[in-house]
């Protein structure tokens, strides 16, 4: 009775090693293991032109420019910005995290100015072509957009050009 009990356990262990053989085998001829690089779709990567039409899309949600709501929401962001600690200042962990979560909690007025910024940088971030070569791009589109209003088109232009 003990030599069935013996040959049953060695049956379940050889057939665990063989389970796991074929397992280790297996995953390492399953192909995408591991092995190239991966390959990103080129179209995915952002151009001139779709940083405008991103810009455009923003430009369309922005709050009318002499909105007194507008006004007071871009000060009280400005405000709460103006009350965090200086980073370069040394102070604790707890002040950190409370200039963290404040940042966070701020309210990001979006205005002309900001999503210019925004934008500015973007293209200056691009792969593959020259910051002057974006930003003439950017200019000759924005030029074309029946979106934008003629007094701020003027000032988006301006301040890419400079």
């Amino acid at each position: 009775m003990t030599r069935q009990i013996f040959a049953s356990q060695r049956l379940k262990w050889i057939f665990v090693a063989l389970s796991a053989v074929v397992t280790i085998v297996s995953s390492m001829a399953a192909p995408g293991c591991g092995g190239d690089t991966p390959v990103f779709d080129k179209a995915a990567m952002h151009t001139p032109e779709t940083l405008v039409q991103e810009f455009i899309q923003r430009y369309k949600g922005l709050p009318e420019q002499t909105s007194a709501k507008a006004k007071a929401s871009a000060a009280k962001a400005e405000k709460v910005r103006a009350s965090l600690p200086d980073p370069d200042a040394p102070s604790g962990k707890s002040a950190q995290k409370e200039a963290e979560v404040k940042s966070k909690m701020a309210p990001q007025a979006q205005t002309l100015d900001s999503l210019i910024a925004t934008l500015e940088q973007r293209l200056g971030e691009l792969d593959g072509v020259s910051k002057a070569d974006a930003v003439k791009k950017a200019v000759e589109l924005i030029e074309k957009a029946p979106e934008i209003k003629d007094a701020d088109r003027k000032t988006v232009v301006e301040r890419l050009s400079k």
